[in-house]
């Protein structure tokens, strides 16, 4: 059993209703300011790259998170993550030393970034 299921039940097949604010442009900027990895995702775009082009692109990025938000709608190509294998220690032959690290398209994390605002 779930620990959710035990405080809250079984919630599958429940319909939910999430409100989300909108973000504006500060945000928006502080956002990409926060972000610290500069791998790019499958999207080829890191934050290095995107903090250089955000002055030009910058409105269109936020109405289109914001649209995104107010239709419920993810972008299935921001789902897409590269999986890569890191070693933790240890002999490299054996399976249980290395562990799985997944590297998201940067906009994707600026839209979870923006959901987890508080």
């Amino acid at each position: 059993m779930l620990a959710e299921e035990s405080t809250f039940g079984d919630l599958r097949g429940q319909d939910f209703e999430i409100k989300l604010e909108p973000c504006d442009s500060v945000k928006l900027k502080k956002i990409v300011s926060s972000i610290k990895s500069n791998s790019a995702g499958t999207d080829g775009l890191n934050q290095s790259t995107l903090k250089s082009v955000l002055p030009n692109i910058l409105p269109v990025l936020e109405f289109l998170i914001n649209l995104s938000m107010a239709e419920g709608q993810f972008p299935h190509s921001l789902k897409m993550a590269e999986v890569i294998p890191l070693p933790k220690s240890g002999t490299l032959s054996d399976l249980s030393n290395w562990r799985p690290i997944s590297i998201l398209p940067l906009i994707s994390k600026l839209y979870e970034k923006i959901v987890s605002l508080k």
